[in-house]
């Protein structure tokens, strides 16, 4: 099964560049794998190197606002800080778990899978399995596993941003960062 989920995985990372379709696509067949109510994938600001939600399957994002965390704050942002994974299976044991997102959402966490979204070396992201229902997840010979899945995600989101790039430069001119002839083309065609 596991070996199943990580083949679709590597599939879906080619059906689609579009980056919301990638990561729910993800992470519906993570789901298959790891069975949680809630997931969060956090995405490294590289301005403000600070973490956003970038997608929660379980709450209502606007239930969060737009709340950010620092790089060290909590769980996730000791991941991102540290580019190390952590298993809780309490997290009230652990005494840099926040329970501010707890707090604002009514939400309770009681055991936690935070894995860093690493590319080439740099920490571009977290990847959270809130309350996941095995409680073998938490053992150390679940890590190989969960470590190639967290780095599917990391590629998915490179290649996206990658294409948003090269999309974007091939309507703008790069030195003025106006729209080009191109861009007029396509977007005369679609008001046409």
């Amino acid at each position: 099964q596991q070996l199943m989920t990580c083949v679709e995985i590597g599939k879906a990372l080619t059906s689609t560049l579009n980056m919301d379709q990638i990561l729910l696509i993800i992470l519906k067949r993570l789901n298959k794998l790891i069975r949680a109510k809630n997931w969060t994938l956090f995405l490294l600001d590289p301005q403000t190197r600070k973490l956003h939600f970038e997608v929660v399957v379980g709450l209502d994002k606007k239930s969060l606002g737009d709340m950010r965390i620092r790089l060290g704050e909590g769980i996730a942002g000791t991941v991102a800080l540290t580019g190390e994974p952590v298993l809780l299976p309490d997290v009230h044991k652990d005494p840099r778990f926040s329970t501010r997102i707890d707090d604002l959402t009514g939400f309770v966490t009681h055991s936690l899978i935070c894995l860093p979204l690493k590319l080439r070396g740099s920490i571009i992201g977290v990847l959270e399995v809130v309350n996941p229902k095995d409680a073998s997840l938490f053992r150390a010979d679940s890590m190989p596993v969960l470590s190639i899945l967290a780095d599917y995600v990391a590629i998915a989101i490179n290649n996206a941003r990658n294409y948003e790039k090269i999309e974007s430069l091939s309507i703008t001119d790069h030195v003025t960062g106006l729209y080009n002839t191109r861009f007029l083309h396509q977007y005369l065609d679609q008001l046409l």
